[in-house]
């Protein structure tokens, strides 16, 4: 077990003197059980696939198929190693923002849990292209094409999203996969349908969208500006509750693809940094 800022992190692989970036990896793969307050919750779901499912390996096991399967070629005791010193307060910020999640996903506060994975975004699209960056054999020509991306749009979001659809940190067979997003209402799915976020599909009949994994940020940003900043005057454009009903039922459609979108990217950039 290891404490964090009061959030405990159970697991039989994990210690007090565990790193970051160790135990977020596990919480990622679905192997720890998380603790806040009086109230725990197992995060047993395997966010490194790219379309989650539940996580079936051991911990020892499950991260070391991460470990291979990402070409980072040390073991357990020289990756934590290796971490000890190494951007503790991105990864320690990044863990607890997870846990925060998995924890309000379990209480069922599902509006809740989406603006823990909007601070994760926020927390990434400046220092994951970094991160990149900075591992790049072609150190050079990668920070140059990553200027260029910045001077095409300075602000950070669109930054960032420029970066991924760069299709050099991920490629085009992970970018083109398509999250289904199934509503229970006709107002919740007309309303998401005209929010102008690319879609792949759309079928009216089984109220249904499909958003490539390219687009999955974009619509984290829409959906955070238009139901959160609320403006007085741009009512045309916001999602209001007369729109959607239960928010945490509109949420909980989305969040499990937000959360994968976020997950894969994380432990893509950790891959990036370690292998």
């Amino acid at each position: 077990m290891i404490s964090i800022s009061n959030v405990e992190f159970y697991c039989r692989c994990i210690n007090s003197k565990d790193t970051a970036q160790y135990v977020l990896i596990m919480l990622l793969l679905g192997v720890v059980t998380v603790k806040i307050g009086n109230s725990s919750v197992k995060q047993n779901v395997d966010y490194s696939r790219i379309l989650p499912t539940k996580q079936s390996q051991c911990a020892s096991y499950a991260f070391d198929s991460f470990l291979e399967n990402n070409n980072i070629r040390r073991g357990r005791k020289r990756f934590k190693s290796v971490t000890a010193a190494d951007n503790r307060e991105l990864y320690k910020n990044l863990l607890l923002e997870f846990a925060n999640f998995f924890w309000q996903t379990n209480s069922s506060c599902h509006t809740a849990a989406f603006i823990f994975l909007y601070r994760i975004l926020e927390h990434i699209s400046y220092s994951v292209p970094l991160i990149y960056v900075s591992t790049s054999r072609e150190y050079l020509k990668t920070f140059d094409a990553l200027k260029k991306l910045l001077n095409r749009d300075g602000e950070e979001l669109k930054f960032f999203n420029n970066f991924l659809l760069d299709e050099r940190f991920l490629d085009s067979t992970i970018l083109d996969t398509k999250y289904k997003l199934k509503f229970i209402s006709k107002n919740q799915y007309k309303r998401t349908k005209d929010l102008g976020v690319v879609l792949e599909s759309f079928d009216d009949n089984d109220l249904s969208l499909e958003v490539k994994f390219r687009n999955i940020g974009s619509l984290i940003v829409v959906i955070r500006n238009r139901f959160f900043h609320f403006k007085t005057g741009g009512w045309q454009h916001n999602i209001k509750l007369t729109d959607i009903g239960n928010t945490d039922e509109y949420f909980e459609i989305f969040n499990e693809s937000f959360a994968s979108f976020l997950s894969i990217i994380v432990l893509r950039s950790i891959s990036y940094r370690y292998s």
